[in-house]
């Protein structure tokens, strides 16, 4: 059971490329070198449809992602690889619903050109870890889609897109992304969709790279109106880093302690449970409720 490859050449000299696998795997590390030679590409439907695999961790020696290596690959969960990869081919992640974060390593700080290739090639919501020279970065893209209408009388299809996804895809360019924009299309996503709404505010309020102070009031406005929906959310991914966050923040309201403290309870998660009950304890009846410590600002004010 193992790797299958092609050995290539091109104005560089000889290199590898990775042509599948051999049996079953869940977790893929590729190499960066096999036979002496650098591994260079993922051939075109290297991986695609695969049933097993769960994780892939891509080397920096790769430059090539072929068209449809990873197509419908719907068990796939994780991904990580690096800037390194200059030739981003049609459909490489397309139809991966499974992914739940995918992480690059980036060498150049100005450089985005990779997640933007791939923000273009999947609709669906796309999670990032972008481990930057200066430190890390998290962002969320929800997901959007193409609806088509046929109007018979003018025998034309008219074209729409739906979802606040499109619109976040925009503000990642090949050299930057723009924040304040990416910042000001939350007044949209919080009623297409819940679950990017919570990621995204919390991603920026975790790594508030170019946030402004407005922009990270409304987040933590939202998240505190919201907790009610936020830790049910939260717990049931067991996510007890961001629970800490919010409580450290004192962003969750007394009223929502104890529903959260019985979801806790139910799921056994015996660390959580004793956070929220340590919160609890320690704020309860000490302050007037802590959403109310918060300014409300409008999504306008972004």
């Amino acid at each position: 059971m193992a790797l299958t490859f092609e050995k290539k050449e091109n104005r560089h000299g000889p290199y590898i490329e990775i042509t599948g696998y051999e049996g079953q795997v869940a977790f893929l590390k590729i190499p960066s070198e096999i036979q002496g030679l650098p591994v260079r590409s993922i051939g075109r439907h290297a991986f695609d449809g695969r049933k097993d695999l769960k994780e892939i961790h891509l080397p920096d020696s790769v430059r090539s992602l072929g068209s449809f290596c990873f197509y419908n690959t719907r068990t796939l969960e994780y991904l990580s690889l690096s800037d390194s990869i200059e030739d981003y081919y049609d459909g490489a992640i397309r139809q991966c619903t499974g992914l739940k974060e995918i992480r690059i390593d980036f060498h150049e700080r100005d450089n985005y050109s990779i997640l933007k290739s791939m923000l273009g090639d999947n609709e669906k919501m796309l999670r990032f870890l972008l481990a930057l020279p200066d430190g890390d970065l998290r962002l969320t893209f929800p997901p959007y889609y193409d609806s088509y209408k046929e109007d018979t009388m003018a025998r034309a299809i008219h074209h729409s897109l739906n979802g606040a996804g499109f619109s976040y895809r925009e503000c990642v360019m090949r050299r930057s992304i723009d924040f304040r924009t990416y910042d000001r299309c939350f007044s949209r996503v919080i009623y297409d969709n819940y679950e990017a709404a919570i990621d995204i505010a919390l991603d920026r309020l975790m790594y508030p790279v170019q946030l402004p102070d407005q922009a990270a009031r409304v987040y933590e406005s939202y998240l505190t109106r919201t907790a009610g929906q936020v830790l049910p959310f939260l717990l049931e991914r067991k996510d007890g880093e961001r629970i800490r966050f919010l409580l450290d923040r004192k962003m969750v309201p007394r009223e929502e302690l104890p529903e959260a403290v019985r979801i806790a309870s139910e799921g056994k998660q015996a660390e959580i449970c004793a956070l929220l009950m340590e919160y609890q304890n320690r704020y309860f009846g000490l302050h007037a409720g802590t959403a109310d410590a918060l300014d409300i600002f409008s999504l306008d004010d972004l």
